[in-house]
């Protein structure tokens, strides 16, 4: 299934009932649309009402901890699979050369070439494995100095980015690993181009660089959603269906 496919959600502890107590209906109302809003989106929530404005700050910070810790979560799982396939085809291969070699007499010229045909096969594979981590590996650091210094070339109001935190450095080497490390410059470029993410829309939101640095987003952005010709010939529809 891909990102874009996914149904997005958001976690909330039951402790956080205390602060939802001390607003009205209306007002836990108003800060449940902009949870979601935010979850969706990131858009955040700008209100006069002093109370209302905490309460979601609060909660939001508990919703970006409870993505990260399940990002986490996800990225360590698929490791965990991808070893346990890699120890299923070692054991299916050893099997195989086990019963090639099950008549010594007859063929142990043939199975002693074939093991060494195998092992040969396999360290080019690792090597190859290895070429292609290395070409996927990204520096974290210099592309964020990259991302700032585009920001501030086209007068971009996006914020730049102050600190490298673990979970900013996952998010860069998973997105430079499924799609190539150029398309982390090509998302920055777009993103401080585009009008849209620049608060030129019907909400005045602005992009941040988590909200690129997720998978759906950061596709929607590679893919030239937000760029300045194709939020134009939008024309009229409403601007939820450009966040979609």
């Amino acid at each position: 299934m891909k990102d874009k496919d996914k149904a997005k959600g958001m976690l909330l502890p039951v402790d956080c009932r205390q602060q939802v107590e001390l607003l009205t209906d209306v007002e836990a109302g108003q800060l449940f649309k902009a949870l979601l809003a935010y979850s969706d989106a990131g858009a955040v929530l700008e209100s006069e009402n002093r109370v209302l404005a905490v309460v979601f700050a609060g909660l939001r910070s508990q919703i970006d901890a409870a993505a990260g810790r399940y990002a986490d979560k996800c990225e360590k799982n698929r490791a965990i699979a991808l070893e346990r396939e890699r120890r299923k085809r070692e054991q299916e291969q050893e099997h195989e050369r086990a019963r090639t070699c099950t008549n010594v007499n007859e063929r142990e010229q043939t199975c002693t070439n074939k093991i060494k045909e195998n092992k040969e096969k396999e360290n080019n594979n690792n090597k190859k494995s290895f070429a292609k981590k290395s070409a996927a590996a990204v520096d974290v650091s210099k592309f964020i100095e990259y991302f700032n210094s585009v920001l501030a070339r086209f007068g971009a109001i996006i914020k730049p980015v102050q600190s490298v935190t673990d979970q900013r450095r996952a998010a860069v080497e998973a997105r430079a690993r499924e799609n190539g490390k150029a398309s982390l410059q090509t998302v920055a470029m777009k993103a401080a181009k585009s009008n849209f993410l620049n608060g030129e829309n019907d909400r005045s939101w602005l992009a941040t660089f988590d909200w690129l640095m997720r998978p759906s987003n950061f596709a929607k952005v590679l893919e030239g959603n937000f760029d300045n010709d194709a939020t134009a010939k939008a024309g009229d529809k409403k601007v939820n269906e450009l966040w979609k």
